[in-house]
């Protein structure tokens, strides 16, 4: 019986690394018309009060919750909340709740307003459940919709307006490749570890991230606002950044790509002293720090992994890993999700095997390194054999119980 579950186990291997991605996929554009598109805005309406964020996989609710809330009875709302068949919602983390800002908005409020038509952009904010860190106690990250920026509430017993969510969160998974660079695997993105560059303006950043050669890579360019952020850890201060990947981060302000759409001689930067965000004039000097890969720009080859995880237990892994010869799927579906479908519960038992089992060992770093590298034939031979796809779910189904309770 022993022998028969390890079995199971190895043969899931190649489908485990985007066994998160029903519950959360990769970071989305800022919406900037100004940038190229990464990973664009994709939303669809359930029907059921539901919006289900296409590119993240979160599943938000579609109204703002009625009345305001304090941070304790938001999250009691939120687990409270039955809506569309579903009973576990929560309070979004501040990753996912800023995720919603729309950049592209030239008046408040900064988001898609076809899905989320009722969002409040004026005299209060919408809560996240992330706390601002171990010197801010009794502080709460919150998302000021009307100019779309992250923003400390100073006192939770102030009440806020809600928007529940659920699904996997938007965390990070660093890997060091050893090469001068590091790995996200929840998301896809490559980011340059250490940088000897001086602070530069705007225009100075985005030449030096364009002609950097880094890791045997050239495709390297300034990260947009919504994945600098992604590189933030709330649990940490000065600098708000796991020091461990990036020992040289300063708690200070850091260049992002997207332009402010209130002025186009400004652009986001993020402070990585606590994690705030806020629009800096382009001619100011500020840090770099450059990215690549995590979309899939016409004709680039690009790093695609998924999201998925506990904001608060970010993972550490430190053995060389290379993701730089992967591929990108290019019908935009994980084998996975094509096998169970994209709402199947049995994906949270594979997500958390990959993330407390296979990621942990050398091995199993290579074998989703190998799983990326043919993703687009496992979808090419899925989409060939239906069959096959039967039996693959057949299987899944069997073995997501067993991965999921190992003793």
């Amino acid at each position: 019986m022993q022998f028969r579950k390890t079995i199971s186990i190895l043969s899931v291997c190649f489908l485990l690394q985007c066994s998160s991605a029903a519950l959360a996929g990769k970071i989305p554009d800022t919406g900037d018309p100004n940038e190229p598109v990464c990973n664009p805005r994709s939303y669809t309406n359930l029907g059921n009060g539901i919006i289900k964020d296409n590119v993240t996989g979160l599943m938000w609710q579609q109204a703002t919750a009625p009345g305001t809330y304090s941070l304790n009875q938001a999250k009691t709302y939120c687990n409270g909340l039955s809506l569309g068949g579903y009973t576990n919602w929560r309070l979004p983390t501040i990753k996912e709740l800023s995720a919603l800002v729309d950049s592209s908005s030239t008046s408040g409020p900064t988001i898609n307003t076809t899905y989320f038509p009722d969002t409040v952009a004026s005299d209060h904010y919408y809560l996240s459940s992330t706390p601002a860190g171990a010197f801010f106690l009794d502080v709460i990250w919150c998302v000021d919709f009307f100019i779309g920026k992250t923003v400390m509430n100073v006192d939770p017993g102030v009440d806020l307006y809600v928007r529940a969510v659920r699904g996997g969160s938007l965390t990070n998974s660093f890997v060091d490749n050893g090469d001068g660079t590091i790995t996200d695997t929840r998301n896809g993105l490559m980011w340059e570890k250490l940088n000897s560059a001086p602070t530069a303006t705007w225009d100075q950043a985005k030449a030096y991230c364009e002609n950097l050669t880094l890791g045997g890579q050239s495709d390297w360019r300034l990260p947009n606002r919504n994945e600098l952020r992604s590189l933030v850890d709330y649990s940490r201060n000065n600098p708000a950044i796991n020091t461990t990947f990036f020992p040289d981060a300063v708690a200070d302000d850091y260049w992002s790509s997207t332009t402010d759409v209130f002025s186009s001689g400004a652009a986001w930067v993020v402070e990585f002293g606590v994690g705030s965000d806020f629009h800096d004039r382009k001619t100011d000097n500020n840090y770099i720090r450059a990215v690549r890969g995590g979309c899939a720009l016409s004709g680039s080859s690009t790093t695609t992994s998924v999201s998925g995880g506990d904001e608060t237990t970010p993972a550490t892994t430190t053995v060389p890993f290379s993701t730089t010869t992967t591929s990108v799927w290019t019908d935009g579906t994980c084998p996975l999700t094509k096998v169970l479908g994209g709402d199947n519960p049995k994906l949270e038992n594979l997500r958390t095997f990959r993330d407390s089992t296979l990621a942990q060992s050398a091995l199993g770093r290579k074998l989703i390194q190998i799983y990326y590298n043919n993703a687009d034939s496992i979808n090419a031979a899925l989409d060939r054999k239906p069959a096959l796809r039967t039996v693959a779910r057949r299987v899944l189904e069997v073995i997501a119980p067993m991965v999921g309770n190992q003793d």
